[in-house]
């Protein structure tokens, strides 16, 4: 992991927003943190940059919880859970008939 460090005037800092700019668009870019610093005439923006250099972001790999749980407990993930009308519900009591 790297940082970058840009300060770009808020009057006139239009080239170097350009490269700031492109900076971005080569880069695999973790976080952009901003500062605007107050100075009277010579007011700037400050962003830090944390990025990866070549290097690709290692995601953890993605669960598909329809495969790994079972008919009744995957339905109470649903956002209408507790809905006992929402399509596919089963009524009131569908995730305990399996325990009696």
């Amino acid at each position: 992991m790297r940082i970058k460090i840009f300060s770009i005037p808020v009057v006139g800092g239009e080239r170097l927003a350009q490269e700031m700019n492109a900076f971005l668009s080569s880069k695999k870019i973790l976080e952009v943190d901003k500062q605007l610093v107050s100075q009277g005439q010579n007011a700037f923006w400050s962003f830090c940059i944390t990025y990866i250099e070549g290097g690709v972001v290692l995601q953890p790999d993605k669960v598909d919880y329809r495969e790994v749980l079972d008919e009744y407990q995957f339905p109470a993930l649903r956002p209408d859970a507790g809905n006992p009308e929402a399509p596919g519900a089963g009524g009131r009591n569908a995730c305990l008939r399996h325990l009696f």
